[in-house]
């Protein structure tokens, strides 16, 4: 015969890690379309380069970042001076859902080093 105990614990063992990950889908924002221009020296840059994105209220005050420090950035392609990001989205760190509860201004910061690609 066969064991109802053992069939009914899989599917719940199976379940179980979904329960844990499910309230930080359900309660995360979606991510926030954000596009800008890159030039250098009045030119369009066209190639990679690396982004840090955060969100601030008016005093500064930091309410997300793309990743877990200030420094951390990800590659972005810019295309004759134009990039679009999906902010919370593209392996950045999710939007909180309390996040537009509060007035914010969102600032974006491209360091002066780019992997490739021509001003």
């Amino acid at each position: 015969m066969f064991d109802k105990g053992k069939i009914v614990k899989k599917p719940v063992a199976l379940l179980l890690p979904l329960f844990f990950l499910l309230p930080d889908l359900v309660w995360a924002s979606p991510p926030v379309p954000f596009s800008g221009k890159v030039s250098v020296d009045g030119i369009n840059y066209h190639g990679q380069a690396k982004f840090s994105f955060a969100i601030r209220d008016q005093a500064g005050a930091v309410h997300w970042r793309n990743g877990a420090t200030a420094n951390d950035a990800i590659n972005v392609n810019v295309s004759n001076g134009r990039y679009v990001v999906l902010l919370g989205g593209q392996g950045m760190n999710p939007l909180p859902a309390s996040l537009f509860a509060n007035t914010t201004s969102f600032t974006s910061r491209c360091p002066s080093t780019r992997t490739t690609g021509r001003a």
